[in-house]
């Protein structure tokens, strides 16, 4: 199986939270469907959740948060919120699984009409004006790293994710197999770790660097490389 068909392959929908121990996620979906206002409601908490503690963490800071803050915040009990959320390392990881999933949505129905340059060049505009909020929260990610080094693993899932989404995205463009072909996770690479090292020496010194210029000086030298495979392909 190519890397593009690995993408279209239809996902099994997602539950709010994992199968229990011995409980299958086919028992975890016919609940959902038993009991549809009940999901509701769990979804409802869940997003009230990460949306309090992206507050919080935006504005105090991912070490000084705790889960009881964060409790206190969405309106919920600390119980409930530890039956969503184990850790305040598990919250970050979720915001990383939301931004990769709506990037995979949009990858999926460009891909047949944008050029992969085209699309990535518009993703990153996207995320400028996202990282510029102070509610973003995938940029947490590398505020977090900093005060906390239990978000390594979400942070290298995060960025894991990004290359998996692009190297996707070339092999459907130029049919190629990912199985046998690197190029494609070369290309994905190379532009996520261009765009990692911008957004590293940013949060360094927000008010000194502009993230606007580091990012087109990173992405720029990456495109450079990157084009002199592409251009092979085409």
């Amino acid at each position: 199986m190519n890397g593009a068909e690995r993408l279209a392959m239809p996902k099994p929908p997602r539950s709010d939270e994992a199968p229990k121990a011995g409980e299958s996620p086919d028992t975890v979906v016919s609940e959902e469907i038993k009991y549809p206002r009940r999901t509701a409601r769990r979804k409802l908490t869940r997003e009230k959740i990460i949306r309090a503690a992206a507050r919080l963490f935006n504005d105090s800071g991912y070490a000084a948060t705790t889960m009881q803050n964060i409790a206190d915040a969405a309106d919920v009990h600390v119980t409930t919120l530890f039956m969503h959320f184990n850790s305040k390392a598990d919250l970050a990881t979720e915001f990383g699984i939301a931004a990769t999933d709506e990037l995979r949505k949009r990858a999926f129905a460009a891909r047949d009409s944008m050029s992969f340059l085209d699309f990535f060049r518009t993703e990153l505009e996207r995320a400028v004006i996202v990282s510029k909020k102070q509610s973003s929260q995938s940029l947490m990610l590398w505020h977090g790293l900093r005060e906390e080094k239990d978000l390594a693993y979400a942070l290298a899932a995060y960025e894991q994710a990004l290359r998996d989404i692009y190297a996707e995205y070339v092999a459907h463009v130029y049919s190629l197999d990912r199985a046998t072909d690197f190029r494609p996770d070369i290309v994905a690479a190379i532009l996520v770790s261009s765009v990692s090292l911008a957004n590293d020496k940013w949060v360094e010194a927000p008010t000194v660097i502009d993230l606007d210029a580091e990012l087109s000086r990173a992405v720029s030298i990456a495109e450079t490389a990157v084009l002199a495979i592409l251009d092979k392909l085409a």
